[in-house]
């Protein structure tokens, strides 16, 4: 029963991530009548997506700090109103500096739900099967990507892109108040033992995790991987646009179903082998899957933008790059659930998302956007193969240290005194002060 209470449970947050990813990423899908509207620039449109991810680079520090101090329920209700808020506003903002303000309001409710959610989702799951948990959520960005580019643009062709932004928000503003009928779960260790009580992480235990090499490598990593990530993602369509010539609703239409044809699968097919090589404890095993992934994802972004292809030839690569870009989901997100304890497991969840955020915002979507402007989209997309490249050196140099320097023993050890340092699975092998 409890195995069937926690499958319910993920999904249901699934469908919170499923509605909570549209809605960040619908504007992706009617850059080019917003750009007519209000005559603005690509720069100008970058903003529009940084806006919403520097509030939430701002925000989950908070409410990682938050979240490993209190209760979870309250917390994850508060920012999906918020989140419903910035959606409803973006719809109805009547010029660039309103619809500027909605999008970070949005990024506020959307990083506050995703910290909290995660560590409430990863506390249902033991080490086995938490990857593949964790793969059903990533892989609803995919599902979000699809429906937000295909639905967005026929609404906002048929009607207005403001009205596109208002359908979006809707189903989330709904599904979220199911979420007052959940109980909350005991907060758990790495290998899913349950905790007495909600963990209080001193400052000083924040700061031992801030200095642990194999953490710094890891967000390095991923910061740089999110330049390929999101600025594929913002920026693919207009680039089928502009170079191609196709059509603005086929290019969001074709670049939305690639998501679903094969960024799922490769989501879902990480989420599996993350979950086999858990098993069988493989020493760097999920950096180095995260080496070739990034490597695979970037060899093939260059291809596309160095070479003039057919168009058939074109959409056959994009299907590859994301089938490779997902490839890394399941495992990166996973991670940090294996790396640290459950005393400062919301914390290190939401400085992962601060700089998965600052590589999607200020490396991607702003500096590809301020690039375009200068030197054209063809010039500036190589951006995005750089940032997988430099990711794969990241994860390669993790991998290296966590050969090195693994240990034996358990993730997490309670003693009276704090000692951190690099451990089993090449992360973390952590001694917690018992707080009084």
């Amino acid at each position: 029963m409890r195995g069937l209470r926690s499958w319910a449970a993920l999904g249901f947050f699934a469908s919170l991530f499923l509605c909570c990813y549209v809605d960040v990423f619908v504007v992706g899908a009617f850059l080019t009548p917003m750009k007519a509207e209000l005559h603005i620039s690509d720069q100008q449109l970058g903003r529009l997506n940084a806006a919403t991810l520097l509030t939430y680079i701002a925000i989950v520090p908070l409410s990682g700090y938050l979240g490993d101090r209190f209760p979870r329920k309250g917390m994850l209700l508060a920012a999906l109103a918020v989140l419903g808020m910035g959606a409803i506003g973006s719809g109805l903002a009547a010029s660039y500096g309103a619809l500027l303000l909605w999008r970070a309001v949005v990024g506020v409710g959307d990083g506050a739900f995703a910290t909290l959610a995660q560590t409430w989702v990863a506390d249902l799951y033991p080490t086995r099967r938490r990857s593949l948990a964790f793969a059903v959520l990533m892989s609803m960005s995919q599902f979000a990507a699809w429906a937000a580019y295909g639905f967005g643009s026929l609404i906002a062709e048929r009607a207005s892109w403001h009205q596109a932004f208002i359908v979006a928000a809707i189903p989330g503003i709904i599904l979220a108040l199911g979420l007052v009928f959940l109980r909350e779960p005991p907060r758990t260790t790495a290998t899913g033992a349950a905790l007495k009580e909600i963990p209080r992480p001193t400052r000083r235990e924040i700061t031992a995790l801030l200095g642990l090499r194999s953490y710094q490598f890891y967000l390095a990593a991923y910061l740089l991987r999110l330049v390929g990530i999101g600025g594929w993602f913002f920026w693919s369509a207009q680039f089928l646009q502009r170079h191609y010539a196709v059509a603005a609703r086929e290019a969001v239409n074709f670049v939305g179903s690639t998501y679903v044809l094969s960024g799922v699968p490769g989501i879902l097919l990480s989420g599996m082998v993350a979950g086999w090589l858990a098993r069988r404890r493989f020493r760097g095993a999920y950096s180095l899957w995260l080496v070739l992934s990034d490597i695979l994802a970037g060899l093939t972004v260059t291809a596309i933008v160095l070479f003039d292809h057919r168009l058939v030839v074109v959409k056959g690569l994009l299907l590859v790059q994301t089938f490779c870009a997902g490839l890394s989901w399941g495992v990166v997100g996973a991670i940090p659930f294996e790396l640290v304890p459950a005393r400062v497991r919301n914390t290190a969840v939401s400085l992962a998302m601060v700089a998965q955020n600052i590589g999607s915002a200020f490396l991607a979507s702003v500096l590809i956007g301020m690039a375009s402007d200068r030197f054209g989209i063809e010039r500036a997309m190589l951006v995005i193969p750089a940032g997988y490249f430099a990711a794969a050196a990241c994860s390669l140099a993790l991998t290296l240290w966590e050969r090195r320097n693994a240990t034996e023993g358990p993730v997490e050890q309670v003693t009276d005194e704090l000692s951190v340092g690099d451990g089993p699975t090449g992360g973390v092998a952590t001694t917690v002060a018992t707080t009084s």
